[in-house]
Order: C-alpha cells, then sequence, then structure tokens
C-alpha cells in the first residue's frame, strides 16, 4: 500500500510538471525561434523516456544486450500499436471544437470541460475546416523519408540478433544526422503540398 501511494503521488507529480512543460514550449518556441517539430522529436521524444534508457544502459553494461534492446524496441511497439491509434480515434471523435460543428451526446460534456479550459471562440484566427483538427497520419515527405529510414536501421540492428558499439554509434550519428536536417527543413505553409 505504501508504494501505491508513492506511484500515486509520483504519477500526480509527473502529470503536473507535464502540463508546465507543454504549456511552456510555445512561448519557447517563440523566443528562441526553434520549430516546434525539433522540439517534439528531441525533447519530447527523450524526456519521458530517460528511466527506461537508464535501464536499457544498465542492463548492457551487464552484458545483456538482448533485454537491452527489447526495452527500446517495447516502446516503440507500444507506440505504433497503442499510442498512435488511440490519440487519431480521439482526434476523430473529440477533437473537432464546438464552433466547427455542435457536439451531441456525451461529446456534448467533453466539449463543455474543455470549453471551460480554453478562452475564445471563433474570432478569426482559429480554421473552421474540420479536418485541421483530427490527427490524421498524413505526414510531410520528410517526415516519411525518416520514418522509412529508422525502420531500415532498426531492421538492420535486429536481423543479426547482437549489438556492437560500431552499431550502436550508428544509431547515435544518424539520430545527431536527423536533428540537424530538420533545422534545415524547408517549412511548409498551409495549402502547400
Amino acid at each position: 500500500s505504501k508504494s501505491a501511494l508513492i506511484l500515486c503521488a509520483c504519477t500526480v507529480a509527473f502529470s503536473l510538471i507535464a502540463e508546465v512543460l507543454v504549456d511552456t514550449v510555445d512561448v519557447v518556441v517563440q523566443e528562441l525561434g526553434i520549430r516546434e517539430k525539433l522540439v517534439g522529436l528531441t525533447l519530447f521524444a527523450l524526456v519521458p523516456n530517460v528511466t527506461e534508457f537508464m535501464n536499457a544502459i544498465a542492463f548492457a553494461i551487464q552484458n545483456n544486450i538482448a533485454l537491452s534492446i527489447e526495452i527500446s524496441n517495447a516502446y516503440t511497439v507500444q507506440v505504433a500499436l497503442l499510442q498512435i491509434p488511440i490519440l487519431v480515434f480521439f482526434s476523430a471523435f473529440y477533437g473537432v471544437p464546438d464552433f466547427v460543428r455542435p457536439p451531441a451526446g456525451l461529446r456534448a460534456v467533453v466539449a463543455r470541460v474543455m470549453a471551460a479550459s480554453v478562452s475564445g471562440s471563433a474570432d478569426g484566427h482559429l480554421p473552421t475546416d474540420p479536418s485541421a483538427y483530427v490527427f490524421a497520419l498524413l505526414f510531410p515527405l520528410w517526415d516519411v523519408i525518416a520514418i522509412l529510414f529508422c525502420v531500415f536501421l532498426l531492421t538492420y540492428m535486429l536481423i543479426e540478433g547482437k549489438a556492437n558499439y560500431f552499431k550502436g554509434s550508428i544509431l547515435c550519428l544518424s539520430y545527431f544526422v536527423w536533428m540537424v536536417s530538420y533545422l534545415f527543413e524547408p517549412i511548409r505553409h498551409q495549402g502547400s503540398e
């Protein structure tokens, strides 16, 4: 019972810290001129998984490479098979604001709760097209190339069933190259594809 209480307290503290982090990202992005995608691929991709990375490193140091690789692969499978489908379904049912499509049923309750936390309405600054609020899995070409490259690298890592420092350095270097490439990615404007 003490462990459950500590776990609940840490979960609440982590959610409060995450809320502060999300609220301050817009200010940091605007002040420093950093792209949101770069922040998402570095800060939001690395910080929540620090404990998994530390466990993977600890097991690798103890020469348990298989478990170390499995820890990182398990998170990838979790994102692909659980988190992304939940985001797609949630955005399809609850993502469109009230001024675009009037809510009904359970959606009305959620919309009222969300409207209490969001100020403003359709004042001309927010898009009125419902597709602007739905996570549709339509990615720009550069993101698709990055995903395919990552799948290729993961396959390269797992096909032999063993790892060494060379493969680890290839993974770290490729991550760094992709982060730098997102700094120089062409800016897409709305309506251009």
